[in-house]
């Protein structure tokens, strides 16, 4: 998932199954936040407690990385994005 401003990523959360280097320096595999300036991607950082089982799981858990929060009832696109 990637947040978009002016169509420039600043921010993305998503999962690798091939090995990656993390901001640790460390081999990874799986969910990880890229971390961005002005749209470059710097680093990864891994998220080991990021594991999302279903959909709606997994954007609750990427919007509240992203400090972004859906409203209720027909704040929430008039009832098309059902989150609870």
């Amino acid at each position: 998932m990637s947040l978009l401003l002016d169509n420039v990523i600043i921010d993305c959360v998503h999962h690798h199954t091939t090995e990656y280097t993390n901001t640790n320096g460390r081999k990874a595999v799986g969910w990880h936040r890229d971390l961005l300036t002005a749209g470059q991607n710097i680093g990864r950082q891994t998220l080991d407690k990021f594991s999302p089982k279903k959909l709606d799981e997994f954007l609750v858990l990427a919007l509240d990385l992203f400090r972004l929060t859906l409203k209720e009832g027909r704040e929430d696109a008039h009832g098309q994005l059902p989150i609870n």
